[in-house]
């Protein structure tokens, strides 16, 4: 939401109709609020390559949208984006800030369906979750990007495995190390950000062992994560605080 214009921004995603099979798009489009009427946002090159299951956030008074990550036409399986670029809302123009592509380290491993919001006070973009293409897949981990630095800082490390997948989506109950101070590993979550309380909100998802519907809060002061609702479905088992909520995934 482009809170100065009062526009939604929609970029990119993917125009296929057939389930089995994507077709990435990278165009850009705002939906005025009070006339309902949409508009195409001309920009210039260099552009990010068309993708889905990207992330963005907008900073409204930088006029600067973020945008994180994703997949191309092989997005069922990888291997994913994990460049970050920043789009001026007023003049269109991408500028590219981190990309291992490039040979740029110390940042996320590329994923699809993450979040990243923009937090106004620190002047920074927090990313949490998503799905890589490595060994684990779901994650948990919790990063910060500085624009003035250009660099990410690890503020909760991702989970490692424990115990190796049986197959394909086919978890062991002791597959990773769990991490009880931050979320469930998910991806396709919802996040918003609470001006007022300085948290950052993350319901649901996509976990290991299903659709999760618990919710969480990320203080953004004392980078630590609270869990505010407990969920009733798609927890790993291994957390054994609700064991009434694992489902079959779960050996």
């Amino acid at each position: 939401y482009d809170e100065m214009a009062d526009e939604m921004i929609v970029y990119a995603g993917s125009s296929s109709s057939n389930g089995a099979s994507f077709r990435p798009l990278s165009d850009i489009r705002a939906l005025n609020l009070q006339s309902l009427q949409w508009r195409q946002v001309e920009d210039s090159p260099p552009r990010p390559v068309a993708r889905l299951f990207h992330s963005a956030a907008i900073d409204a008074e930088g006029r600067t949208l973020y945008m994180y990550g994703g997949g191309d036409e092989r997005a069922f399986f990888g291997p994913f984006f994990g460049d970050l670029w920043a789009l001026n809302l007023d003049s269109g123009q991408w500028t590219k800030l981190y990309d291992p592509a490039d040979g740029d380290t110390g940042g996320p491993e590329p994923r699809i369906w993450a979040t990243i919001t923009w937090d106004q006070p620190s002047g920074k973009v927090f990313l949490f979750g998503g799905h890589d293409d490595g060994v684990v897949g779901n994650q948990n981990d919790t990063w910060a990007f500085d624009p003035s630095s250009m660099q990410w800082r690890e503020i909760i490390g991702p989970e490692t495995v424990n115990t190796p997948a049986n197959g394909f989506c086919d978890f062991p109950k002791d597959f990773v190390i769990p991490n009880l101070d931050a979320p469930d590993r998910r991806a396709s979550h919802l996040a918003v950000l609470d001006d007022t309380r300085g948290e950052w909100v993350v319901f649901g998802g996509k976990t290991d062992c299903g659709v999760i519907d618990d919710v969480w809060a990320f203080d953004l002061e004392r980078q630590a994560w609270v869990r505010l609702l407990e969920s009733t479905s798609g927890e790993a088992c291994i957390r054994g605080e609700n064991p009434d909520a694992c489902i079959a995934m779960c050996q």
